[in-house]
């Protein structure tokens, strides 16, 4: 993406020196160099937009993420959930970012890809943009912390 933004930068600039040629060589009437101030002022907005623009196509270097398993549903489930960010959320994974996540995934999974592959199934079907671990919900309820010991069951009626 930024070779194609660095290209679209030089045909801009080449636009600029040839727009700034033609008006340089004509002889405009009051009215003509008043409509001509106008077109400059549009390039000059133009530019600015294009210039600030510019800072979110690459505003610093990327740097290299490497994941932490080779294990291939891992990799395919990581990429999945990128995308589905994006989809989803309209949140664009960058280099430190994702080198953050993995870092915190490959922590909560206890290092274990498989884990990690939960992790991130459960925060899809959820519609979750961040994961967590999942708590682990007893299989048996505790009895005891559903009825409390000092319920009457004949408090309320009357």
């Amino acid at each position: 993406m930024l070779d194609s933004w660095n290209k679209t930068i030089d045909s801009l600039s080449e636009f600029q020196e040839a727009l700034t040629d033609f008006f340089g060589c004509l002889r405009l009437s009051p009215s003509q160099y008043k409509e001509s101030l106008k077109v400059r002022r549009a390039w000059d907005a133009a530019q600015k937009n294009i210039n600030d623009f510019g800072n979110f196509v690459s505003p610093i270097k990327s740097i290299y993420v490497s994941l932490p398993s080779a294990n291939k549903e891992f990799i395919e489930t990581w990429e999945f959930y990128k995308a589905y960010l994006l989809e989803q959320h309209g949140i664009i994974m960058r280099s430190r970012y994702e080198l953050k996540a993995l870092q915190r995934l490959w922590a909560l999974s206890n290092e274990n890809a498989d884990e990690a592959v939960h992790i991130l199934n459960f925060t899809m079907e959820r519609g979750y943009p961040r994961f967590f671990k999942p708590q682990v919900a007893s299989e048996k309820p505790d009895n005891n912390t559903l009825i409390p010991e000092d319920y009457d069951p004949h408090f309320d009626r009357r």
